[in-house]
């Protein structure tokens, strides 16, 4: 159990995670009360990981995902993608197919080759419309396969929410 004072609100803000505070006690005629942690909040959200190289795209995701209550981190390649996977796994990876480095299903087989405990759904967005590449990705594990130009950032949050429905987090 931490300690800290904290305005009446009960709600301590920081840069890296929100934190639930309950009082123990006022400090007399102070407005200021004395509060112990309760719960890191980021422990209940769902985590999602963007792994696109088109970065207007990738930051139009990364606003529109957390302003629906998701934990979103990025990369900008599969290398990095997968790096941050194996470090650790998400919830959920959004994926494009044509990366530098290393491209899409090239990362998704590295994911699968490796031994993570807890295996994330993938949902391919790319421009690759041939559908011998949309089976491969399927067969690997992908849960769909979203043609970027059919693509809205509406539509890619409801098929997120409908395999990963976000926690609502309210004090």
């Amino acid at each position: 159990m931490s300690l800290g004072v904290v305005c009446q609100l009960g709600i301590y803000f920081d840069k890296s995670f929100m934190v639930a505070w309950r009082p123990i006690t006022s400090l007399g005629t102070s407005n200021l009360l004395y509060f112990y942690q309760e719960t890191d909040m980021t422990a209940t959200q769902q985590r999602i990981l963007i792994i696109e190289d088109e970065a207007s795209l990738r930051q139009a995701l990364v606003t529109k995902l957390t302003a629906e209550g998701y934990l979103v981190d990025e990369a900008s390649d599969g290398q990095e993608g997968l790096d941050k996977i194996l470090q650790s796994p998400p919830d959920l990876i959004l994926l494009d197919q044509l990366m530098p480095k290393m491209d899409g299903q090239t990362m998704l087989n590295k994911m699968n080759g490796s031994n993570l405990k807890k295996k994330p759904f993938v949902i391919i967005i790319s421009n690759v419309d041939d559908h011998s590449t949309i089976d491969a990705s399927k067969q690997q594990g992908a849960f769909d396969y979203l043609i970027k130009s059919n693509m809205t950032l509406e539509s890619i949050v409801q098929l997120i929410k409908h395999r990963l429905p976000p926690t609502n987090l309210t004090v």
